[in-house]
């Protein structure tokens, strides 16, 4: 609890530089305040306020160490200081503020920390458009930064291509919400005026935020521009019922709900002793149960079951005494107690009673391989996409690893294959994964990667696979990582604006998989009659044949039919229904032959010719009134095919046939007639 004296001057003469916060007592919980044992004095000096008094400014913003970023905003938006010199002074500790928190992993979102960057950004935009400025900007502010910071944290340089790409794309996208929300926000207050009303009501306000993604914030100040004021309460109901529903829909399991509900009781308890890094088999004493339902809660001494954090799952397994069994379904930790989720299944339990706790060693293998796989696949993601990539998000079970990170594009197959090879390459060199305790500050010093938002004590565990990964984790991990197995990727995908998901597997799950994905390939080539590795060009074949296909439907269905009976021409009382089409074969000359033949309405002969490559093909048929004529239609086409240097056969009301010389398809069409007529 901290107690601070505050002096006003009202004189402008003084400005505070320093202060001091009497840190006295702990506040608990329920509100009371409990004396601390150490009392001490926090001290907290403001570094820009300092360089303001030495550099004799009358502000921090006039300090040295700003004008490259002021500079760079004014050239972006193409305005001079002293004409808005607030707004610019406002975007600056925006961007910078943006800049060095995306750097340390916490991108723009609609909850938490990254709401707080959104924010930041969305305000910078909004205020370059109230001056008139409608554009992306202060994404060009990031170098500028660079510059001034860089030296002290030389991460910024690292990722900078990152952070401006995150910085312009959120810009970009509140540009677009800016142009929706402005055109329903000025209808609803042109509405408001017409009404004499003196305020947007609650279901307005809410309805721009929740449908058009338009900040409340926002509403309420160009609202106030335009005289009107916002129903606050209203909006602030229909926010609670929202996030009342979206907690509903969210709901955690009653025995996790019972242990939270139960923190006062176990509150007394002492740190519960972990086991797990040595053993999976190991002695403990009940000190605490409670039955929920189905579900029972157990609390030991100590044990070796992994509770769930950094992304790893629980332990499952076996707690056994005396004539009863309990089937550990989820292990969690409440502080620093570790608690036992899951069912009595034989027996009953009383707290003092000596037990054995037994981990699953499959299932806790399982999740080592693939928790140790992971610390390698971030090492390769950064080493193949740059070091601007940092986890923001992992789930590490015995099934699989899911590993979500910073990074503004999909990756593409050869990215992806290099992440592999690399991964898997460490796997093959079967390198020691070795685990040590070390002071915070020397291990990330030395290059331990740590997560941003993680609260770390001052020591440390520290997973170092020399080379190649050094990370701050509690989980468990291989003992060397040709344990692993095997490494494969079977998906990439975007979760959120710059956050791309991986899942990966490995071990028997990464086999298996592998077998799956070749049983699958020898059913596609048993299907297709071609070998596993002929598949692709086979497929490529069948494409352009559909292809082809495709475009001869088309151009079928082009094809008027009845135009084409109305050019034909006669012959007596004959009618001459003939055409030449290109890259048809002789089974679609047939189709448009039938298809004629259902229209057509008196006595015919049609005649088609289908040109491909150096290749013709001819179809010849007759109305059914023709059948007992002297006509015949087989005769009719070896007669046309001999002047294409080819032979036909067929029926006498139906003939087929071909020939190799396409140039010469006039000149039999210009015999029809005559060869008709001598029938």
């Amino acid at each position: 609890e901290r107690k601070t004296e505050w002096y006003e001057d009202s004189s402008g003469r003084f400005a505070e530089i320093w202060n001091l916060v009497f840190t006295q007592f702990n506040r608990q919980s329920d509100g009371s305040l409990i004396p601390l044992a150490a009392k001490n004095i926090d001290t907290g000096a403001g570094l820009e306020r300092i360089a303001c008094v030495l550099q004799k400014k009358r502000g921090n913003f006039e300090i040295d160490i700003f004008q490259p970023m002021i500079d760079a905003v004014s050239a972006a938006l193409g305005i001079r200081l002293s004409q808005h010199t607030q707004q610019i002074y406002a975007m600056v500790d925006h961007g910078r503020a943006a800049t060095v928190a995306i750097t340390d992993g916490a991108f723009p979102s609609n909850e938490g920390r990254g709401y707080v960057i959104r924010k930041l950004i969305r305000r910078s935009v909004w205020r370059a458009s109230s001056i008139g400025v409608h554009k992306p900007f202060l994404y060009q502010i990031v170098p500028a930064v660079i510059q001034t910071m860089g030296a002290a944290y030389p991460e910024l340089k690292q990722s900078e291509k990152s952070v401006s790409q995150t910085i312009q794309q959120e810009e970009e996208k509140f540009l677009e919400t800016l142009d929706r929300g402005l055109i329903v926000l000025s209808k609803l207050t042109d509405e408001a005026g017409r009404k004499g009303q003196r305020e947007l009501s609650g279901e307005d306000v809410f309805l721009l935020y929740d449908t058009y993604g338009f900040p409340d914030e926002l509403t309420k100040l160009i609202a106030k521009e335009k005289g009107l004021g916002v129903d606050e309460q209203g909006f602030t109901a229909l926010m609670t019922e929202q996030k009342k529903r979206a907690k509903e829909k969210s709901k955690i399991s009653s025995s996790i709900f019972s242990v939270d509900e139960a923190k006062k009781e176990i509150s007394h308890l002492p740190p519960t002793k972990f086991l797990g890094y040595q053993t999976l088999n190991a002695e403990g004493n009940v000190l605490w149960l409670s039955t929920n339902g189905p579900d029972t809660v157990l609390i030991l001494d100590q044990t070796p079951f992994y509770p769930e954090g950094g992304g790893q799952v629980g332990d499952q397994g076996v707690i056994s005494g005396n004539a009863f069994e309990f089937l550990v379904r989820d292990t969690q930790k409440r502080e620093k107690t570790i608690v036992h989720i899951g069912t009595l299944a034989k027996g009953s339990v009383r707290e003092g009673m000596q037990v054995m706790a037994k981990v699953d060693r499959e299932r806790r293998e399982s999740t080592k391989r693939n928790h140790t796989a992971t610390h390698l696949m971030q090492s390769a993601l950064r080493n193949v996409l740059g070091n601007h990539v940092r986890q923001v998000g992992s789930l590490v079970s015995s099934e699989k690893l899911r590993f979500d990170f910073s990074h503004q594009k999909a990756l593409t197959r050869e990215e992806i294959q290099k992440v592999e090879q690399l991964v898997n390459s460490v796997v093959m060199q079967n390198h020691d994964v070795n685990t040590r305790i070390e002071p915070y500050h020397k291990a990330t010093k030395e290059g331990a990667i740590a997560f941003f938002g993680d609260k770390y004590e001052e020591s440390v565990r520290v997973i170092d696979v020399l080379g190649f990964s050094k990370e701050l984790c509690g989980g468990t991990h291989c003992s060397k990582t040709g344990d692993i197995g095997m490494f494969v990727i079977v998906s990439e995908s975007a979760i959120a604006s710059g956050t791309r998901r991986i899942e990966a597997l490995t071990g028997l799950g990464a086999l298996h998989y592998i077998q799956a994905l070749k049983q699958q390939l020898k059913e596609a080539s048993d299907l297709l009659k071609t070998a596993p590795d002929q598949l692709t060009e086979r497929i490529e074949k069948l494409q352009i044949a559909v292809k082809n296909s495709g475009k001869q439907q088309e151009k079928k269905s082009d094809l008027d039919i009845n135009q084409l009976i109305k050019n034909g021409k006669l012959i007596g009382k004959i009618l001459i229904v003939s055409e030449t089409m290109q890259n048809t074969t002789s089974e679609e000359l047939r189709k448009v032959c039938d298809d004629i033949k259902q229209k057509i309405s008196r006595t015919a002969v049609i005649i088609l010719f289908g040109v491909q490559d150096d290749k013709v093909a001819l179809v010849v048929a007759l109305t059914k009134d023709l059948e007992k004529s002297s006509l015949d239609a087989t005769q009719i086409a070896k007669e046309l095919a001999l002047i294409c240097e080819g032979s036909a056969g067929g029926r006498k009301d139906l003939a087929q046939g071909g020939g190799k010389n396409p140039k010469v398809v006039s000149k039999a069409l210009a015999r029809v007639a005559a060869i008709i007529q001598g029938s």
